[in-house]
């Protein structure tokens, strides 16, 4: 692949935001913005932040769950792949009040289940209503 460097574009005479012809071999000619840079340093700033907002909810659920072990009991699911990168944030699956349990999973799934349906009778696509399913019970 060949690539041709033309006049640098009017935001500067930074070479990242310079324009290039990429002339493929099918005879394509694909004109782009050289902003590579800037889009890996903008994406290695999103996943950090992405990153540190779940350790944070982690954190914040362990507060929770520690504030609430004085009044009950619970039980707790580990996921089945552990983050190496953030902090790991256990289900919650019971609940337990004094004698009264509350099974929060089958809570979850019983709550979003007519949104669940409703949506692929409005002629959203499976695959998007059982992701939004999934996200749904996972913040409950």
């Amino acid at each position: 692949m060949e690539i041709k460097h033309l006049t640098p574009s009017p935001i500067g005479e930074d070479p990242s935001t310079q324009i290039f012809i990429n002339n493929s071999s099918d005879n394509n000619v694909i004109i782009e913005k050289g902003l590579k840079n800037r889009n890996k340093a903008v994406c290695k700033k999103y996943l950090k932040q992405k990153n540190e907002l779940k350790s944070f909810e982690s954190i914040q659920q362990s507060i929770l769950l520690a504030l609430l072990n004085k009044y009950c009991e619970f039980t707790l699911e580990l996921p089945t792949k552990l983050s190496t990168v953030t902090l790991n944030n256990p289900q919650l699956i019971k609940l337990t009040i004094g004698t009264e349990e509350i099974n929060v999973k089958r809570l979850s799934e019983s709550m979003y289940a007519n949104s669940f349906i409703a949506d692929i009778q409005k002629g959203i696509k499976e695959e998007t209503c059982v992701r939004n399913y999934e996200k749904k019970k996972e913040y409950l």
